[in-house]
């Protein structure tokens, strides 16, 4: 029975259909078909041939896909009849480059052919024989656009005389990196004789070797405006000149690609002038990422085009020299990319079989001219029209110091994410146009009040994921923001902030998007009344369980002026009670707010929980029946019981007033005691630990390791308790004796009597003392409802940390222990 087909109308205009028939197993091209098809779709069957005139009962075909089948040949007018066949693919098959694999008329009748992909057919590419089939190729008058597998040729097999007749093929793909194979080897200076006519060619990961490249190599491509030598690391540097030489004459080349051309377990380079002698003088666009890059001499941004206006040297690692005096001379360029490295390597199993080092360098990073400017001021001067900066993970490891740029410059753009400079000290001077800042996960723990001072322009600043939850918890820090009266758009978010100044955002009065979600912040204490065009208020995954009144009113304001504020509250904890209802019934009314509520959970007095998209509105009819009903009887019921108390209590006060005097005196006299008692008080420790006796390898391993190297002195029950005392006794004498107790939180702690014993001490001696004693570290998740009310509270109540463990970086890690310490001694 003939095999069935899905049908679909796509991209065919009129009737003619889209037949699927990939992956059904066929060894024969199906003959059923509707005559009108204009896509049909071959891939992942069992073919092995192409017979002649295998598709005549489908002449209006325009897309043909037979990818990954097993063809090994086809035949002479294998595609005869189809004359309006726009794209032919026929990569991951077996067809080797023979001539017996593309018979001479193999294409005939193509007429129309735009695309034709051959590549990833094979896989052994120094095999003798192999030629590019130029023969059959030439009947494909209107091809613009060829997919080949690479192979290795010699002096006298090019690319034959047959591409001559493609006049209208501008872009060939031999790359060997992503779906083909290339190892190509080496250039001879006729190898591309007979493709002057590309103006894009790919070349990626083709195992070229640059001291087999001929000067000549590139000569005949003199319409060449891309090209792209990605991934041939055995050029190497050495290899250089005569690839720019045989550019010379590639007057309308614009877009050059030279990334990993270097050995990635080579020496790092510093690159002299003498190697871009001849870099072509008209390339808009260059990447030379991940080459081992380290320096550069003051030649090298003379030899640069001057009409470069991208420059990606990403992935190496460049350091401090005299060459930055002459980046202002690039004065086209308006976009630099310097981020990290973006391919990740295997671990290597077999050791490098020779060197990769720089011959004959004189690169010299620390050159002087007599035209340099001297002035006792460092400034730093950039290309006039540069706009864009991308320093992306660049290993940035700074105290962000005061910084002077020539004023006359035009960057909008500044990206500097996932660097490390731990303090922004500032005043930086001269980017009066700067308007887009990324700082993010920068462990940014401190910003002076003057590092934003001058930078009045800002209109993005992106903060997120740094850990800044103490510098806002200052109450001196409410001025940081105050010169940025232009920003638009402020991103906080996952920065370990609790608690934030009232007057914050006071200056912003153009703030439209704020986001503080995935924060440990409980209130929202923030004004926003100086936004009046604020489109964007995320609150999401944070313990804010309500909003105040006056935030409420102004979002409500900004509504009425027909802005469109959206408020996202996902993830936190809404709280259901009748202190509550008031908001509830706010947000499921307010435009504000995502009609479906998803991800929104509600969490009553019990600690049970609803989830909000279901039903908002029968949550809030809930709230409103059960807070109504009883608030009649609340009031009979609290009127009379004040007044039966207030009668007893002056039965009391009358009846014992003596006694109460006595009481009230010998307490003020023993509570004033007790305070300077606490004045002369020195603690013997500095944490005692409360932890299960399953966590005691980490205890003793690891945070007793850390704590006690940044001069904390612990206290271990197992070795501190004095023996043959109670255990009680030496508990409430460790709790007393040490600055904290440090509750190590995981289930296993939860199931011990005497760990719930320490914690439930420790909690009195801060009520005694009313200092603050309990520090948590929260192992784990734990459900709520396992907790318990009590020590939900005390966790509320208290220092809590979150332990990172193993998704943490060894840096993020010593932050974290630092801030560990820090709350301790405390």
């Amino acid at each position: 029975s003939p095999v069935s087909c899905n049908h679909f109308d796509l991209e065919c205009k009129g009737n003619q259909t889209h037949a699927d028939c990939s992956g059904l197993g066929l060894a024969e091209i199906p003959s059923h078909l509707s005559p009108d098809l204009c896509l049909l779709d071959l891939s992942n069957n069992s073919l092995t041939t192409i017979p002649a005139h295998a598709f005549q009962m489908y002449p209006k075909l325009k897309f043909l896909f037979i990818r990954f089948n097993k063809i090994v040949k086809l035949s002479n007018f294998s595609f005869a009849t189809l004359p309006a066949l726009d794209t032919l693919d026929l990569h991951g098959n077996w067809l080797e480059m023979t001539s017996s694999a593309f018979p001479a008329d193999a294409f005939s009748s193509l007429v129309s052919l735009q695309l034709l992909r051959i590549n990833r057919n094979n896989p052994i590419l120094n095999k003798t024989g192999h030629v590019y089939p130029d023969d059959a190729l030439s009947k494909l008058v209107s091809l613009t656009h060829l997919y080949m597998d690479g192979i290795e040729v010699t002096e006298a097999t090019p690319f034959g005389s047959g591409f001559l007749s493609l006049k209208k093929l501008g872009y060939l793909s031999l790359s060997g990196s992503n779906n083909g194979y290339c190892y190509m080897k080496r250039l001879y200076n006729n190898t591309f004789e007979n493709l002057g006519h590309l103006y894009d060619l790919d070349l990626q990961g083709c195992g070229l070797q640059g001291d087999l490249i001929e000067a000549g190599a590139f000569s005949p491509l003199t319409n060449l405006t891309t090209l792209s030598l990605i991934s041939n690391d055995n050029i190497n540097i050495d290899g250089l000149p005569a690839i720019f030489y045989g550019l010379r004459n590639a007057l309308n080349l614009r877009r050059f690609l030279l990334n990993q051309i270097v050995h990635r377990y080579s020496l790092s380079i510093c690159l002299d002038g003498s190697y871009l002698q001849h870099f072509p003088k008209h390339l808009n666009y260059f990447e030379a990422r991940e080459n081992r890059l380290e320096g550069i001499d003051r030649h090298v941004v003379d030899q640069l085009s001057p009409s470069l206006e991208t420059l990606d040297i990403s992935g190496n690692k460049f350091v401090f020299g005299t060459y930055l005096k002459d980046i202002h001379k690039m004065k086209s360029l308006k976009r630099v990319m310097i981020n990290s490295a973006t391919i990740d390597f295997p671990i290597p199993i077999v050791y490098p079989s020779t060197g990769h080092d720089v011959k004959n360098s004189t690169c010299n990073l620390y050159e002087y001219r007599e035209t340099d400017v001297q002035d006792d001021t460092f400034i730093i001067r950039l290309p006039p029209k540069l706009e864009r900066i991308q320093m992306n993970d660049a290993g940035l490891n700074y105290l962000f110091t005061k910084m002077h740029f020539d004023p006359d410059n035009s960057l909008q753009v500044l990206s500097l994410r996932e660097n490390h400079f731990p303090s922004l000290w500032g005043p930086i001077y001269g980017l009066n146009k700067l308007t887009f800042l990324d700082l993010s996960f920068c462990f940014i723990a401190h910003i002076s009040p003057e590092f934003f001072q001058n930078m009045t322009s800002l209109e993005v600043l992106l903060l997120q994921g740094n850990p800044l939850g103490d510098f806002f918890a200052d109450p001196s820090s409410a001025g940081v923001f105050s010169h940025l009266t232009n920003l638009n758009t402020l991103n906080m978010s996952f920065s370990n902030i609790y608690l934030l100044p009232e007057a914050l955002l006071s200056q912003m009065k153009n703030l439209q998007k704020l986001s503080l979600d995935r924060n440990r912040l409980e209130s929202f204490t923030l004004s926003i009344s100086a936004a009046t065009t604020l489109e964007l208020l995320n609150l999401s995954d944070t313990h804010i369980s309500t909003l105040p009144l006056q935030t409420r009113q102004h979002i409500d304001w900004l509504i009425s002026r027909n802005v469109t504020t959206k408020i996202y509250m996902a993830d936190a904890p809404i709280s259901c009670d009748c202190q509550n209802y008031d908001f509830m019934n706010w947000m499921a009314q307010s435009p504000a707010f995502a009609r479906n509520f998803k991800g929104y959970t509600c969490v009553f007095p019990d600690f049970s929980t609803i989830n909000l998209a279901t039903d908002i509105n029968e949550t809030v009819t809930y709230l409103n029946r059960k807070c109504s009903s009883h608030s009649v009887l609340f009031f009979v019921v609290g009127s009379c019981t004040a007044v039966v108390f207030g009668l007893i209590i002056c039965v009391i006060v009358y009846r014992f007033r003596w006694n109460l005097k006595y009481l009230y005196y010998g307490a003020y006299v023993l509570f004033q005691g007790k305070k300077r008692d606490a004045r002369q008080h020195e603690f013997t420790y500095d944490a005692f630990i409360c932890y299960a006796e399953e966590d005691f390898r980490f205890v003793r391993d690891t945070l007793r390791v850390e704590l006690a190297g940044r001069g904390l002195k612990i206290f271990i029950h197992t070795e501190d308790f004095t023996s043959g005392e109670f255990i009680s006794s030496n508990i409430v004498r460790a709790v007393n004796v040490s600055r904290k107790t440090v509750v190590v939180l995981t289930k296993e702690l939860l199931e011990s009597h005497w760990c719930s014993f320490e914690v439930e001490m420790a909690r009195m001696e801060s009520v005694y003392t009313g200092r603050q004693v309990l520090v948590f570290v929260l192992m784990e998740e734990i459900p709520k409802s396992r907790l318990g009310r009590e020590l939900l509270y005390c966790i509320k109540n208290n220092t809590y940390m979150e332990y990172p463990g193993e998704r943490a970086s060894t840096a993020q890690m010593q932050v974290w222990w630092d801030k560990l310490a820090k709350d301790i001694k405390i």
